[in-house]
């Protein structure tokens, strides 16, 4: 017949569904010898179904089951985070505590599941056991509780009796046994029958002559004395709440020792006088003397049994006490014991009188007191030598455990994720040999901190290695880092911060705290994460781990190429490890400067990524992403960012991962990796400066420059959003502060050399030819292609700009900023078509983004050119303060353009058009104006001096036309020329 469990299995692979799970993991229950398969079953279950509260108690309660105790705590906690309330899951998480030996938690855990309602009979009871181990917990430890729970449980398996339900705990208990109160002979029924001895009735609960306090078993049995020493016996109580339920004790039945196998009736002697006649005592014949050529002793019966005596006074058949007791004569003794058999007298007659030897006291005395001496010898002896031999043990004892102690503690300064299972194991060693050993209490607490940072902590506790530092004494300011760490790896950065200033100078020693505290500084968004690493590493040369977190600190928030420096030394000293290659690579892809080849350990990182540390699992993929973006695959790039933010673990990571989605141009992924960053450390800079980028790649200029407000000027980042924000508003001095902001070098970065060069465009003095141009609006930089879109338009090549503006797919970009570029550029080419489109996207322009002075002078030139310069009045009255002194010049433009000249000529009679040092836009407005009002007077010279500058922009070249200049055809390639009138 098939095994109901393999046709579970078989279903269950074919389709894991959670009634099929709960079935198979209900029949492991039954059958935990299937330890491969209760493991596979309990992983696949746990992941696949981790929302699910019944199928995870089912995997619980089958890790139970199979003793694997620290799953099913595990799988508990995660069902306890899905549903909090639920009464079943405290119940069950309180028992494995008690297994594992923590009384103290389990007796909280099973109070609480009470409190919740648990409908689990067997709730109470547990509760109870864990009252009653706390004590012993708190003296033996753990490992105490969970051996006594271990054992007891399986007496508990093995005995039919103990199958029922256990007893509640207690210290002592009083029980009743049946104890014979008297042993007295027992009549003989014929000759060969043997005496025995019989016992009194046994008595009830409660009588106090056989009420006696024993030591109870903690698992519910009772401590039985006896010559060989107490052992358990369980109790047989069938109610745990009745005190009297016991069952009686049957004692086994005395039997008489082999050497004296007859009775010995003891009789009154005769008195002097004959008494009268009597009849003689009922008592069983005594058995048949063996046989014997001697004759028969004289007397028919025994004599009187003696009692102890005193004075004694003799008399005609014996001696008497002086209390008047009668003691037997020696001869009436000698010839009992020969009727019995017992005695065999001397042949041939004895001479001379039998009688009573006294002993002797003096003899006897001594033969005590040298017993006594060499007892005490020898008990003085035997324990001077357990002595010896006990210290020579946990000598011995302690000797291995400090070799394993010294393995233990080199793996931890290797720092290898690989090594930490084993460091476990031998702590574990070092704990048998040693229980109270400060060391290995210490070396713990290193090795749970340590798999935090190499594999992540959100599984990590630190109670039980914290209770048991405490335990053996060990002082607080060494283990404190251990505090930081709890709050670090459970998400609680500002916890693990406000714990810094409390043991930074008690610990100021201890590499351990040092490198916890710079890991919970780098999560927050510190700069001064990297003295911290730099500290600890100072204090232990060894810890690989400390130089690890100070070149990848650096590499992200410090210096790349001083990060380049400490990847080679590392790698130097590290040749064989892959971190040395990944922090090679790393500060390569974060140095601005850097080569379009990464370096040759980019490959090899690619390789062993799968053996790189959490703290450095990011770098593969973000190369990858940094790579993408160089060779324009931007969908490739999409892919490896988000990779990478996957497992950034600190607002760093995420806010350079951010940076290069700014660079791929996706907004959205840099707008999530703004919030990732954030959601590590608000006020962390970087992520408040990505924050300003993701605005400025959708064109969303307040906020940007909102969120840069009490940042750094100095920083080219924040220079980048400012210096943008000021060119799109045509501020040439708010342009001119945010670039001298930053120093010389940082000028010279790559993607600040565009906004650079926006200073000269802005001013009509670029000295960039349209092929520099061309490849210039091709890179990446911010703001790279609109300045070079911007300085064709300003000089009118129209080829330059429309091929810029091919490369944004011209009919369906949607981007505020390029949109008012492709109006200007529709405009110029002048068509109804294309003024149509123009219409379209300075209106896309004016809605979707923030209204510049770009912006706005767009939309009232295409209004003009479409025949409908009415419309601009109340356009610049919604917008009142965005164009400044220009307003009243767009104004004049306007109303010329609808054919009321003197109007227009009114308004800016006592106005200046925009000077020489005015943006050049604005320049050209004036010019615009000037030449719709036909006012040669002010207009020619102020043409002529726009013309000086080689510009053929069309707005300029309509007002010189509008007001008499001539135009004069140039042979070959040379630009058209005017002459004025």
């Amino acid at each position: 017949m098939a095994d109901p469990t393999d046709d579970l299995v078989a279903r269950w692979k074919q389709n894991p569904s959670a009634p099929a799970t709960i079935a198979l993991c209900d029949s492991l229950r039954a059958d935990s010898a299937r330890g491969a398969l209760v493991q596979q079953v309990g992983e696949f279950a746990a992941q696949r179904h981790s929302g699910d509260v019944g199928v995870l108690l089912s995997v619980a309660r089958m890790y139970l089951e199979a003793r694997r105790y620290p799953e099913a705590q595990g799988v508990l906690v995660g069902a306890g985070k899905i549903a909090p309330r639920d009464a079943d899951i405290y119940r069950w998480l309180g028992e494995v505590l008690l297994r594992r030996g923590d009384a103290d938690r389990a007796e909280k855990v099973l109070e609480r599941a009470l409190q919740l309602g648990t409908r689990d009979t067997d709730a109470r009871l547990w509760l109870e056991r864990a009252r009653v181990f706390r004590p012993m917990q708190a003296k033996a430890g753990a490992r105490a509780v969970a051996s006594e729970v271990a054992q007891a449980t399986e007496r508990a398996a093995s005995s039919p009796e103990m199958r029922e339900p256990m007893e509640s705990f207690g210290d002592t208990t009083t029980i009743v046994r049946d104890i014979p109160t008297e042993v007295r002979p027992a009549s003989r029924s014929d000759a060969g029958s043997k005496p025995s001895y019989a016992s009194a009735p046994r008595m009830s609960a409660g009588t106090g002559a056989n009420m006696f306090d024993v030591p109870r078993s903690p698992l519910g049995g009772v401590r039985r004395a006896s010559s060989s020493g107490a052992s358990f016996e369980p109790t047989h109580s069938k109610d745990l709440d009745t005190a009297d339920a016991f069952e009686p004790f049957d004692p086994p039945t005395l039997q008489r020792p082999p050497s004296v196998d007859v009775e010995i009736s003891v009789e009154a002697p005769l008195p002097v006088a004959p008494p009268a006649p009597r009849a003689p005592p009922q008592r069983a014949a005594p058995a048949p003397p063996a046989p014997s050529n001697r004759p028969p002793p004289q007397s028919s019966r025994p004599p009187p049994m003696p009692a102890p005596a005193r004075t004694r006074e003799p008399s005609a058949n014996g001696e008497h006490e002086a209390d008047g007791r009668m003691v037997p004569l020696p001869r009436d003794v000698l010839d009992a014991l020969a009727l019995a058999g017992v005695f065999e007298p001397p042949t041939g007659g004895a001479t001379g009188a039998t009688a009573w030897d006294r002993p002797d006291k003096s003899r006897a005395r001594k033969r005590a007191s040298i017993l006594v001496s060499i007892a005490s010898v020898l008990l003085i002896g035997a324990g001077v030598g357990s002595f010896y031999w006990v210290r020579a043990q946990r000598a011995k004892a302690h000797l291995e455990a400090e070799i394993v102690l010294d393995k233990v503690e080199d793996d931890l300064h290797k720092s290898r994720p690989e090594l930490l299972a084993g460091s476990e194991k031998a702590i574990g060693r070092a704990f048998e040999l040693e229980s109270r050993s400060e060391r290995a209490a210490v070396d713990w607490l290193h090795e749970r901190a340590l798999m935090g940072l190499l594999r992540g902590g959100g599984d990590v506790a630190f109670e039980s290695s914290a209770q048991r530092a405490r335990e053996v004494g060990v002082k607080e300011d060494r283990i404190a880092f251990s505090q930081v760490a709890s709050f670090l790896f459970q998400g609680d950065t500002a916890g693990a911060a406000a714990l810094l200033p409390k043991w930074d100078a008690p610990s100021a020693n201890d590499p351990w705290y040092q490198l916890l505290a710079g890991a919970t500084l780098e999560r927050a968004g510190d700069a001064r994460a990297q003295g911290r690493f730099a500290a600890a590493a100072k204090l232990d040369p060894k810890l690989v781990v400390a130089e690890i977190a100070l070149a990848r600190s650096t590499a992200i928030d410090g210096d790349a190429q001083q990060a380049g420096e400490l990847a080679k030394q590392f790698r130097a000293k590290y040749p064989d490890r892959v971190e040395g290659a990944a922090l090679i690579a790393l500060s390569w892809a974060r140095d601005p400067g850097r080569g379009e080849q990464p370096p040759t350990e980019a490959d090899e990182v690619a390789k062993r990524a799968s053996e790189l540390p959490i703290s450095l699992a990011f770098v593969p993929p973000a190369l990858d992403a940094v790579r993408a973006v160089d060779k324009h695959a931007m969908d490739d790039a999409k892919t490896h960012i988000e990779k990478g933010l996957a497992v950034a673990d600190g607002p760093g990571v995420a806010a350079w991962l951010g940076s290069v989605a700014i660079s791929a141009g996706n907004e959205q992924l840099a707008r999530k990796a703004a919030l990732v960053a954030v959601s590590f450390s608000a006020v962390y800079p970087p992520a408040r400066v990505l924050a300003a980028r993701v605005a400025l790649l959708g064109d969303r200029l307040d906020e940007a420059l909102k969120a840069t407000e009490e940042l750094d000027a100095n920083s080219p980042d924040v220079a980048v959003v400012r210096a943008a924000a000021a060119y799109e508003r045509m501020d040439a001095d708010a342009l001119s502060r945010a670039l001298d902001a930053v120093s010389a070098d940082a000028k010279k970065l790559p993607f600040l050399q565009p906004l650079t060069a926006s200073a000269f465009v802005l001013a009509g003095k670029s000295a960039l030819s349209p092929k520099d141009a061309l490849e210039m609006s091709d890179d990446d930089a911010p703001w790279a292609d609109l300045v070079t879109i911007d300085l064709a338009l300003d000089r009118g090549d129209v080829d330059l700009a429309s091929a810029i503006a091919q490369r944004w797919k011209t009919t369906g970009d949607a981007r505020p900023l390029r949109a008012v570029r492709l109006a200007r550029l529709m405009r110029y080419k002048g068509d109804p078509q294309s003024l149509e489109a123009a219409d379209k996207l300075s209106s896309i322009a004016i809605e979707r983004g923030t209204v510049t002075v770009r912006v706005l002078l767009e939309r009232a030139f295409v209004l003009a050119a479409r025949g409908r310069a009415t419309e601009v009045g109340p356009l610049l009255a919604k917008f009142p303060l965005v164009l400044g002194p220009l307003t009243t010049w767009v104004n004049a433009y306007a109303i010329a353009m609808a054919g009321k000249v003197d109007d227009a000529k009114g308004k800016t009679s006592s106005v200046d058009p925009p000077p020489a040092l005015a943006p050049f836009d604005a320049r050209i407005l004036g010019a615009m104006a000037l030449g719709a009002m036909k006012d040669k007077k002010r207009g020619v010279e102020y043409v002529t001096q726009l013309l000086a500058s080689g510009s053929q922009n069309p707005d300029l070249t309509a007002a010189a036309t509008a007001l008499g200049f001539k135009r004069i055809e140039s042979k070959g390639k040379q630009p058209l020329r005017y002459e004025a009138p």
